[in-house]
């Protein structure tokens, strides 16, 4: 069973799909423009602008009798009462600002299934480890190297197993886990497209080192994957949104 984020999955990878054509960090870049823009409207029609706008109004006022105040008691009078009306501010813009982000959580568990990792060329040794780490492996296609796995062809099935048995096969994909664990209560939110180890495995998660994706190869390496462009995009689009519409 997938979790409530793996719902959008389908419609999120449909729309990326129609965009096949476009390199893979426009791509993304454009997922993080989308974010940032849906995200600003949410916040919009979800706070009271007006509102909001008028109580900032006040505290830049608050803040001007402040610094002009002679009297120390009446200055820290009008510190208090400042102080009480930013944490109104706050208490306005709070759930505005969380529920903006839904989107941006939607997007940002779908990236991670769709560009975190790359399929290696078929043939090419991927390790294989497990926790715990002396628990031992055997894996179907072997490599020459102990406890790796000899990648196979795209689309064809490789296997993970322990002393209970085959706890977990897949067919290669482009985009392979780079872990597969047992089910845990947080997988309700969010699950492994890749699937689960079953409850009785003797390990509790195995670990396939499959090469990261890169987008780019601009700049050092945390660059080059595809969480440095999506945020990147989203906080520009963001920005300039929120000042191009003096969103408060």
């Amino acid at each position: 069973m997938n979790g409530l984020l793996n719902l959008a999955y389908p419609v999120l990878s449909g729309i990326d799909s129609a965009f096949f054509w476009l390199p893979d960090v426009v791509r993304v870049a454009l997922w993080g423009a989308v974010s940032g823009l849906l995200a600003m409207m949410l916040y919009v029609l979800m706070s009271n602008q007006g509102a909001i706008k008028a109580m900032q109004g006040q505290a830049r006022q608050l803040r001007g009798s402040v610094n002009a105040a002679d009297d120390a008691g009446e200055a820290a009078r009008l510190a208090m009462e400042n102080l009480k009306l930013s944490f109104r501010v706050l208490g306005k813009v709070t759930l505005p600002a969380l529920v903006s982000g839904i989107p941006v959580i939607f997007v940002l568990a779908w990236l991670a299934a769709t560009y975190d990792t790359t399929a290696p060329a078929a043939g090419t040794p991927v390790a294989v480890t497990a926790v715990p780490v002396d628990a031992a492996l055997q894996v179907t296609p072997p490599a020459t190297e102990p406890s790796a796995i000899a990648w196979p062809e795209p689309g064809v099935e490789y296997q993970v197993a322990d002393s209970t048995g085959t706890i977990f096969s897949a067919p290669a994909t482009a985009s392979p886990p780079s872990i597969v664990h047992k089910r845990v209560w947080w997988n309700v939110l969010l699950g492994n497209e890749a699937g689960y180890l079953p409850d009785t495995a003797a390990v509790d998660a195995i670990y396939l080192a499959v090469p990261s994706r890169e987008l780019w190869s601009l700049g050092p390496s945390w660059m080059h994957g595809w969480l440095f462009v999506y945020l990147v995009s989203l906080v520009i689009v963001s920005l300039f949104v929120k000042f191009a519409f003096k969103i408060a």
